[in-house]
């Protein structure tokens, strides 16, 4: 492996949502670590469990000679041939039984929208057995979590009753799922919401010196709307949005970013390679509202179509979601929505287009991505009061 796999796994996927969903900007939450440093020993980061750091290539590592019994204590590498400023990685199991290993962005932030990048490697391990699997995990704990259950729950169940957000490598059902709890999960195997298998192996368990499989996922959280991207380029796994979830009325939380993983039976290797966290800024199609409500107080009444002629032939203040004057859902805002608005209030004419009106039955939700638009909804509180 070189420096280039590491460009080719990490730093392309960093673009994969388009600029429909989000808009990237700096903050002070945002990171980006390779592990080319220990994070266990004041990095910025909690190791718990069977968690440890494993050195880059040229620092007295040894090469690993038996993937399935590794020991702690005299870390050995996958990697002997990496960038030096590259190789370090992260153990979070050994292919061992009963194992759970953690580690956890030391700074408490509000997770609300935001786009994260992880490189990971599921590897080794007996091919008759069952082995584990890996999560991501921002729980809402007031000091950084434990170690949580092993086995099913692969380090993400049990660690209290806060909200919490899991997405989930399997290996043994061969799926990747996400969960989400505003009271978290109790120890045990994760209730997913949603998933998809596979039709790439997540450990391809291949002997001795096995092959690099590094799964690079992608999840991003804007408003209310999550997707899931994986690509794995050593298995032949082209980029895909495998999930894609709404979490309605979601209030963000402040907590703890970290990785989880846990091992049944005769385990696998759960190696953790790059992650990095940036702060997004829901674009058009993120926020969720009514049709038919411009001047968002809750009901489409007359004073909606005035808002939108005001805007439209007086110079007035435009809606602040855009969206919701679009009454017909064409893409543009023109003299035809208040006519069809009017039109629809008077009962001569169809309803406004899906997502509205309020009061009409339907529920609060984002702009249908058909047709393709840029009108942008900034803003809209009625959803809440509807």
């Amino acid at each position: 492996m070189n420096h280039l796999k590491w460009t080719r796994t990490f730093f392309l996927p960093i673009l994969l949502v388009g600029p429909s969903l989000v808009r990237l900007h700096a903050d002070h939450r945002d990171f980006f670590n390779t592990f080319a440093a220990n994070p266990c020993t004041g990095g910025g980061w909690i190791c718990q469990g069977s968690t440890f750091w494993v050195s880059p290539p040229g620092e007295d590592v040894e090469v690993c000679e038996d993937p399935n019994a590794i020991d702690p204590l005299t870390p050995c590498t996958f990697y002997p041939d990496a960038d030096p400023g590259f190789g370090g990685y992260l153990m979070l199991t050994p292919a061992k039984q009963g194992q759970s290993g953690s580690i956890f962005h030391a700074e408490r932030a509000l997770w609300d929208n935001f786009k994260l990048t992880a490189a990971v490697e599921l590897r080794d391990g007996q091919s008759d057995g069952p082995s584990g699997g890996l999560a991501i995990v921002i729980i809402g704990t007031e000091n950084a979590p434990g170690v949580g259950g092993a086995g099913e729950g692969m380090g993400a169940t049990g660690l209290g009753a806060v909200p919490t957000m899991v997405v989930v490598l399997d290996s043994d059902k061969n799926e990747v799922g996400f969960a989400w709890s505003h009271d978290g999960f109790p120890s045990g195997p994760i209730p997913l919401q949603h998933s998809m298998k596979l039709d790439k192996p997540l450990n391809n368990k291949q002997a001795h010196p096995a092959e690099p499989n590094w799964w690079t996922v992608v999840t991003t959280f804007a408003g209310d709307h999550v997707e899931v991207h994986l690509e794995n380029s050593d298995v032949g796994f082209e980029e895909t949005q495998v999930l894609e979830i709404e979490i309605p009325h979601f209030e963000p939380f402040e907590g703890y970013l970290g990785l989880t993983a846990a091992t049944i039976g005769t385990g696998e290797n759960h190696l953790v390679h790059c992650l990095r966290s940036v702060e997004v800024t829901p674009g058009p199609g993120a926020q969720h509202f009514f049709r038919g409500d411009p001047n968002d107080d809750g009901k489409s009444d007359i004073t909606d179509a005035i808002v939108t002629l005001g805007f439209l032939f007086l110079g007035g203040t435009g809606p602040v979601c855009m969206d919701s004057a679009d009454v017909d859902n064409s893409g543009i805002v023109d003299i035809t929505d208040p006519v069809n608005l009017l039109n629809y209030l008077f009962g001569t004419g169809a309803p406004p287009a899906s997502p509205g009106p309020p009061g009409g039955g339907g529920e609060c939700d984002h702009d249908p991505h058909d047709p393709e638009d840029n009108l942008e909804c900034e803003e809209y509180s009625s959803c809440l009061t509807s």
